[in-house]
């Protein structure tokens, strides 16, 4: 996919987060901050309540995300472009500035269908792969 605009913020499903463990989760974490401050992160999870205390406590990944966009209501599910024109409203940014990791093919689906650049997480080695394909393309 080639980019029209600069990407500017990538955002992450929680979802694709939960996937992978052990040394592999603590790479993705390392990745995530080392994209920091080039570009914004943030991290996306519509209705989890207690997402924030698992980033801090469990995962020790809250330190990767310059923003925490949790519970956005309003929205029937991650599948709907809804839910990705209002994160980009709340992060100040056009969608085409935007790339998000999505945890499942329906979200990437509804995030293209908003005008994010999307791509569907398998791995952290994949996701890192194809992201930076796409941010040296730009």
């Amino acid at each position: 996919m080639e980019t029209t605009h600069k990407i500017r913020l990538i955002i992450w499903e929680t979802g694709g987060l939960l996937k992978p463990t052990g040394k592999s989760k603590e790479s993705l974490i390392e990745f995530i901050a080392a994209l920091r401050p080039e570009y914004r992160t943030a991290l996306l999870g519509k209705t989890w309540t207690d997402l924030r205390q698992a980033l801090v406590q469990d995962w020790r990944m809250a330190g990767a995300f310059d923003t925490l966009l949790l519970n956005i209501s309003g929205v029937p599910d991650v599948n709907s472009p809804q839910l990705y024109l209002q994160a980009a409203a709340s992060l100040d940014a056009e969608p085409r500035e935007i790339v998000v990791i999505g945890a499942s093919e329906g979200g990437v689906s509804g995030a293209r269908s908003a005008g994010l650049h999307a791509i569907c997480f398998e791995t952290p080695a994949q996701i890192g792969s194809e992201l930076l394909e796409m941010l040296w393309k730009e």
